[in-house]
Order: structure tokens, then sequence, then C-alpha cells
């Protein structure tokens, strides 16, 4: 079985588009500490969602945002312009809970009687991924 769950903060925003037949694609940087290592160290995880998810994450994860995601990890291989080749894992989200979101792009949810009544308002989203439309 694979299959990961993180939590952590966005480090960029989410860059979105759509594939020829429509399919949002969308992706962007999770920041995870490993607080169980000595030295506090921090992972640099890319994410990949696809059609709605995509869509919800570009329309409500800004920079910043905490989130927990669970999905597949998989290695994606690929040839720098230089010819190196390289590779990276990055995981492709089926689920994820909006643990704190921003009103706008400055005024952060503080109140948490505020706080529960916007989430409230927020979709919690569950898709099943068709493997066959995935780019990759």
């Amino acid at each position: 079985m694979n299959q990961s769950i993180l939590l952590g903060r966005i480090t960029k925003d989410i860059e979105i588009h759509y594939s020829a037949k429509g399919v949002a694609v969308a992706k962007t940087d999770i920041a995870v500490n490993n607080r169980q290592s000595s030295n506090d160290e921090v992972l640099f995880i890319e994410l990949v969602f696809f059609d709605r998810l995509g869509e919800i994450a570009n329309q409500y994860l800004r920079k910043g945002s905490k989130i927990c995601v669970q999905g597949r990890i998989v290695l994606d291989k690929y040839v720098t312009q230089s010819g190196d080749k390289r590779q990276k894992h990055k995981i492709i989200v089926h689920n994820m809970e909006m643990i704190d979101t921003k009103r706008n792009d400055s005024a952060p949810v503080t109140d948490n009687s505020d706080a529960d009544k916007y989430m409230s308002n927020m979709p919690k989203v569950e898709i099943d991924i068709n493997e066959d439309e995935i780019p990759f």
C-alpha cells in the first residue's frame, strides 16, 4: 500500500493549469517538520492536486496555509535542460483538510469561534483519482 499523510504549511501559492482534456492540475510545495530528528529537519515536498480538488486548493490555499494531506508517493524522473538526470518524490493528493486558511491575503482567521464558523463553510473534499488521467 502506497499512502502518506503529511501535516505542514504551504510554501508557495498554488500554480494551476488545465490538461488538454480540461482536467485541473494544481501544484505547490509543503514544508513538513521532522521533529523526531535531533536537528529539527524540514522536508519540502511537492504536492499535486487534480480536478476539483485542484480548483479548491487554488481557491482556498495560500502560502503559509496549514494543511493535512493524504496521498500517494510517486517518483518523478526527468532530464534537465543541461542533460542531467534528476528525480524527486511528490505526493498525488487524494484527500486534504485545511487546518487554517486566510479570508484574504492579509487577514488571518484568529478567533476560534469565528474560525469554526468560517471553516464550516469550507468544502471537505474526497476525490477518487482516475489513474488513467494522470499525465505522468
